[in-house]
């Protein structure tokens, strides 16, 4: 602590000894020649002026929110002094520069919304801080004001809640970020001055004073040689005085004109609580002792100016500087355009990103972090308080529970929540630790600044976010599974293992990002439509629940449930919902594992079925269908064939075919307690290939799919469920995405479809609603995928990226476009497996709204994912519309899909979403 203050008194009386050639050295030369030319001008006013007029500009009156009833004639008054927080001015009527009222708003400090200082700081980005005062310059001017005075440019290294006012420790680091400040504030037409500039902190001591005070001069002085300048300083200098007795002077004149080199304006303390003979007294004494105007209540504005009559009577020329720095003020800020910035809707984007940027990682053993293998159960501790936002967040990952004494194996990774006070708790358990867990701590700057002489040994990994916040909160556990960035530092001394500037650069994986939509300035009235719709079609019975899902540029933005598994609303519907995909299966499995044996050369789009399958189509002149055609369904297949109609006997299962016990041949299942011969599989495809072919016109056909699922198997040598596990869902991380879930998951996780009366007998639940998928064990091609929408969002997403994902490539980019595009043109609307919007642009299966690039898929059970490149925009909605019946069709009659997607693509269009606020 000695050390630190002797530095900064050094640097106090370095600054206060700075010849006056270096001070002008590094004035904006802007501003010079500026000034240069107003001269003339201020010139000509002030000598138009009457002494009366003179006396008038010397003075402002305190405004109290007491005295909003008072009217207030810009044309006869200089200025107000007046409260931002509750006190707003009509615009002003004059059209010259020197009748233009100073309307002088007070505020404590101006930190845009929760995004204080401390934060820009840590995120290193000076540009953040233009923003922050632009916004904060832009919601002063509605208010009237032209001047603004805070406690600008100050600092307290003491206490850490109290870093509001400092971006970092040192003042000579600030210096480009009050500079950013200073600029934000022109560009608004709006001067800032400082106020309370010597703070009556009595818990302070000496030395302490010193250190704060010198950071203080040091953005002061650089504010003042910046070419502003407005300061409201305490009259009573006992206070600096008793402090620092190295500074005798009491004068005002001396201090800033002298040693400080500023030439702006000195404002008085505010006397107007003052009486009447105590205002005027101390209003003499403070332009005795400099000041340039002087603060007192309106009333005594008559009994000012005898004083200053007599005062300036013999001193024309000193009346005349304190004019001319008015004036020139005035100038500055009413002569030529009205200026300003239009940052103000920016205000929750900016809040985003600012914390985003600011993410700061000090330690990274083995470098652990980003966490890759998302299949690895993370543990985690916290209190009950952020139980359930931890668990949350973690499980879009990656599996997860709540970290208890002992686990299983002594590798597990353990998130411990260290905001606020529990980091104590964070702390006790990793130091008492006998086991080899990985321990990575998350915390907020000020709680790891409040411990900073703790053992941070035992931890592998260490997160700060600048505040304890909510989204500080969330984007921390994102990080860690590579989400974001680690790009922030330390902007303020927390131990000698973390000095200021600690920050490891850690890239993100480019995973998907979970926000609130406003943070993407999304206009919560289009979430609240989509609330409506969702609410409309379970009133409607048109399904008993749903999951809902979009985002924007790898932001998920709204991730709902709503209502239940099925209408005895014993289940409500969760993140962990499991719903049958239906035909989403055939890109969701088919499709991209079609994708992915094409990137590896076993075959082309342009292949025939006789090249890839002869030994299934054999001489049957399906053998001459492009694969092409297949997948744009026009190779002349029927819609769809009722297989399970000719195993039934007297409407119930056929004993010929199924068998309620798995055994012998009986070994696929079909639902529970029925299970189909292994060898029926053979039968559906003959009876296909007994189909007749029609022309090469567009039929919606799930045929081909039976045989793209036999192309996957051979091209892959593995089922078609272990290939596209292994090759697809593993890689991108996907927790639920699977063929028969029944075998995988409790039956409470997975929404019931149909109460089958026609072919199974039973409420389908677990297994796939599609017969023809049944039949063949439950993995078709063209049906018979489960999965939560968060699963099915990232598989869109990675086809979003052009096929990459994580930092994986997963599909190669120029299949994912040769897929994804219209294959015939002017012929048919679809692509290779993925539906487009259609020609004309009219509704299909999207919304109207859809581009051109976009594509996507609708399922029988009521479900449906699009994506689109254009727009950035993604869009999962998952449903069983078929409980329990499959021909209640009113979720199509409702237009209930097409019309959410219609509100996100408003939603999008209308949004503040402002990405260049972090990248600048």
């Amino acid at each position: 602590m000695k050390f630190r203050s002797i530095i900064w008194t050094y640097i106090l009386f370095s600054m206060l000894h700075l010849s006056g050639e270096e001070n002008i050295k590094d004035v904006d030369s802007e501003f010079i020649s500026s000034q240069d030319l107003a001269q003339q001008n201020i010139d000509s006013v002030y000598n138009s002026l009457s002494m009366q007029e003179r006396y008038n500009l010397l003075s402002v009156h305190s405004i109290k929110s007491s005295d909003t009833s008072i009217v207030f004639d810009s044309l006869e008054t200089n200025g107000f002094l007046f409260d931002l927080r509750t006190q707003s001015f009509e615009k002003s009527a004059s059209t010259t520069f020197e009748k233009e009222p100073l309307r002088i708003g007070l505020a404590k400090t101006l930190d845009s919304n929760s995004v204080n200082r401390a934060v820009i700081g840590q995120s290193g980005r000076d540009k953040l801080a233009y923003y922050a005062q632009a916004i904060d310059m832009e919601n002063a001017k509605k208010s009237g004001a032209n001047i603004v005075l805070s406690p600008f440019f100050q600092s307290n290294l003491y206490k850490w809640e109290n870093q509001e006012f400092a971006f970092q420790e040192s003042p000579l680091a600030s210096e480009k970020y009050w500079s950013q400040i200073l600029q934000a504030s022109e560009d608004n037409g709006i001067k800032i001055g400082i106020h309370d500039f010597f703070f009556k902190e009595e818990k302070l001591n000496k030395t302490e004073y010193a250190d704060y005070l010198a950071l203080g001069l040091s953005g002061n002085r650089y504010y003042s040689r910046k070419g502003h300048g407005i300061i409201q300083m305490n009259d009573d200098m006992s206070t600096f005085t008793e402090r620092i007795p190295q500074f005798k002077s009491s004068s005002r004149q001396s201090f800033l004109r002298n040693s400080m080199g500023f030439e702006g304006i000195i404002l008085s303390e505010d006397f107007s609580q003052l009486n009447d003979e105590e205002q005027i007294s101390n209003a003499m004494k403070s332009l005795s002792d400099g000041s340039d105007l002087v603060c007192i209540s309106a009333r005594n504005k008559k009994n000012l100016l005898v004083f200053l009559e007599t005062y300036f009577n013999q001193n024309q020329e000193n009346l005349k500087l304190r004019c001319m720095r008015i004036l020139r003020m005035k100038y500055d800020l009413f002569h030529g355009k009205n200026k300003s910035t239009s940052f103000g809707t920016y205000s929750k984007p900016f809040e985003y990103q600012s914390h985003q940027a600011a993410i700061t990682c000090v330690k990274n053993t083995n470098n652990q972090l980003p966490i890759n293998n998302l299949h690895d159960t993370v543990l985690f501790k916290t209190s009950d308080e952020n139980i359930t936002l931890f668990s949350e967040k973690i499980e879009h990952y990656a599996p997860s529970k709540a970290f208890q004494s002992k686990s299983k194996t002594s590798l597990e990774i353990v998130l411990l929540d260290g905001f606020g006070n529990d980091i104590d708790d964070a702390i006790r358990i990793a130091t008492n630790s006998q086991d080899n867990y990985k321990y990575i701590l998350l915390t907020d700057a000020g709680s790891f600044y409040r411990r900073r002489t703790s053992n941070f040994s035992k931890f592998s990994s260490i997160i700060i976010m600048p505040q304890d916040l909510i989204l500080d909160k969330s984007l921390a556990i994102q990080a860690v599974f590579g989400a974001f960035d680690f790009q922030g530092n330390l902007p303020f001394y927390h131990t000698p293992q973390f000095p200021p500037g600690s920050g490891l650069k850690i890239k993100s994986l480019n995973r998907l990002k979970y926000i609130n939509a406003a943070y993407l300035g999304i206009d919560e009235s289009y979430l609240k439509s989509i609330d409506n719709i969702a609410e409309g079609g379970i009133s409607a019975k048109a399904f008993p629940g749903c999951q809902i899902m979009f985002g924007v540029d790898g932001h998920v933005v709204y991730q709902k449930n709503y209502g239940f598994h099925d209408y005895s609303k014993t289940k409500p519907v969760l993140n962990n919902t499991i719903y049958d995909i239906a035909s989403i299966s055939k890109i969701a499995a088919s499709t991209v594992s079609l994708m992915a044996l094409q990137g590896e050369g076993k075959f082309s789009l342009e292949d025939s079925l006789t090249n890839l399958i002869p030994e299934v189509v054999g001489d049957n002149p399906m053998k001459n269908i492009w694969l092409k055609d297949m997948m744009a369904h026009q190779a002349g297949l029927p819609a769809w064939v009722p297989f399970y109609l000719k195993t039934l006997q007297k409407g119930q299962p056929s004993s010929a075919y199924y068998s309620n016990k798995k055994t012998g041949d009986f070994i696929l299942p079909v639902a529970q307690n029925l299970w189909i011969r292994k060898d029926y599989p053979d039968t559906i495809y003959s009876r296909i290939l007994s189909c007749d072919l029609k022309g090469k016109s567009y039929v919606y056909s799930d045929l081909g799919y039976y045989f793209v699922k036999k192309i996957i198997e051979k091209k892959s040598q593995k089922p078609m469920q272990d290939y596209v596990d292994e090759r697809i869902y593993r890689q991108l991380g996907l927790q639920s995405m699977t063929y028969n879930p029944f075998l995988k998951y409790n039956l409470d996780r997975i929404a019931p479809t149909e109460n089958d009366r026609t072919f199974r007998k039973q409420v389908v639940h677990g297994y796939v609603h599609d017969p023809g998928s049944a039949m063949m064990g439950g993995v078709g091609g063209h049906a018979g995928v489960f999965s939560t929408a968060n699963d099915l969002y990232v598989l869109m997403q990675m086809l979003l990226n052009k096929g990459t994902y994580a930092g994986k490539e997963i599909l190669k980019e120029a299949i994912v476009d040769e897929f994804t595009s219209v294959q015939f043109p002017g012929r048919n609307r679809r692509g290779a497996g993925f539906d487009k919007p259609n020609l004309n642009g009219s509704a299909a299966t999207a919304c109207s709204s859809a581009s051109p690039s976009s594509f996507g898929h609708s399922g029988f059970t009521g479900t449906l994912a699009w994506a689109d490149p254009q727009h950035k925009i993604n869009f999962v909605f998952l449903s069983n519309r078929v409980y329990p019946n499959a021909e209640n069709w009113k979720i199509v009659k409702m237009n209930i899909r097409t019309n959410i997607q219609t509100k996100i693509y408003e939603s999008v269009k209308d949004a503040k979403n402002f990405n260049f606020l972090v990248s600048n």
